[in-house]
């Protein structure tokens, strides 16, 4: 049987660089140290001659005293909880993750364990770190993957129209003017697609800027469908007054606009309302819109809802999302919604502008 002097417990507690403390058979704490006072945010007095279940969490504590008991019938060196997650509970309500060692001790002939307490916080925030890290991976090997198939495929056209242009392959002046007017749409492509990466980097150091502005929404409407030219697409926005960044609400709108008409199904339509506090441009088509699943991932970076062989999407997946983050960036937000089986809608909410 091991004997355990006041002196040899007195010198444990004082040498330890972990919290311990020394708790009798029903649950009386009867030693503890300075460390463990430090651990679970209270005194020493404090903790001597409390009940130990007062350091287990509420959800937990049912099923402690059982453990205890099963601890003084077979007492020996071990892990608490060999297996499972503990957390222990402070004296200002909130709890930790623990690793917890017990050991019997024997004083006066009366039979105590001692529990050696660590604070494994660091290792739970480590294996979530790890996650994140893996998580991280996994995005950017899917951007590889599809930067460099997004950003080769225009200067492979550029490549091939310029070599048709300078071996005198074009058949006349026409053709050279349709070769070169290819050219600048893969140029303008290519554009678009660093361009996004940009904002990407910004939003990520947060050094993304806007510069908002009251500014008439309907001119901004009208020189969006102006610019895209295509019967598909109208608008039917009032001369309200919004407070925006007027170059990354018309990057936004433009994105949206952009996608109804690629992905959707006609017509296009951009209309606007205000409310009390807001004015709420939405783009509209007649499309099916996303598959539920995929909802909840729309405005993620890299997500498109075609991928690998079936991929059917342009771009790099960043449209979305970045819009998203201009949107916050400028005070308001972005949503996607069904109208039944009728249409879809994505909702541009701005804060009212002054006029």
């Amino acid at each position: 049987m091991q004997v355990t002097t006041h002196t040899g417990i007195e010198a444990m507690l004082g040498l330890s660089p972990d919290a311990v403390v020394v708790v009798a058979a029903d649950g009386t704490i009867r030693r503890a140290n300075r460390i463990a006072a430090q651990l679970f945010r209270t005194t020493v007095d404090a903790l001597v001659g409390s009940d130990v279940d007062d350091l287990v969490p509420g959800d937990v504590r049912h099923r402690h005293a059982d453990e205890r008991a099963s601890f003084h019938a077979s007492p020996g060196v071990r892990s608490m909880g060999s297996g499972r997650e503990l957390s222990a509970l402070r004296r200002d309500g909130s709890t930790f993750p623990v690793d917890i060692s017990l050991q019997p001790v024997y004083l006066d002939d009366d039979r105590l364990v001692l529990a050696v307490v660590r604070d494994v916080s660091w290792h739970h925030e480590l294996r979530a770190a790890n996650r994140e890290l893996a998580a991280d991976a996994r995005t950017l090997r899917e951007f590889v993957s599809l930067a460099s198939h997004e950003l080769r495929t225009p200067l492979t056209s550029v490549k091939g129209f310029a070599e048709t242009l300078l071996h005198g392959r074009a058949s006349g002046d026409e053709e050279r003017a349709q070769l070169l007017h290819r050219i600048l749409r893969n140029a303008d492509r290519q554009e678009a697609l660093v361009a996004g990466l940009l904002d990407l980097s910004r939003i990520q150091r947060g050094r993304l800027e806007v510069i908002p502005e009251d500014i008439t929404i309907d001119a901004l409407a009208d020189e969006i469908v102006a610019t895209l030219d295509s019967t598909d697409l109208s608008a039917d926005v009032p001369p309200l007054i919004a407070r925006a960044d007027p170059l990354r609400l018309e990057q936004v709108l433009v994105n949206l606009v952009v996608n109804a008409m690629r992905y959707g199904a006609p017509p296009v339509t951009l209309t606007a309302e205000a409310t009390e506090d807001e004015v709420v441009m939405t783009v509209r088509d007649e499309g099916d819109g996303v598959a539920a699943e995929f909802e909840a991932a729309l405005f993620e970076a890299f997500r498109q809802q075609s991928t690998g062989d079936r991929r059917d999407a342009e771009g790099l997946g960043l449209g979305l999302f970045l819009s998203r983050e201009l949107m916050r960036a400028m005070g308001g937000r972005i949503e996607y919604r069904r109208e039944g089986d009728v249409a879809t809608c994505f909702d541009v909410h701005l804060p009212r502008g002054s006029g």
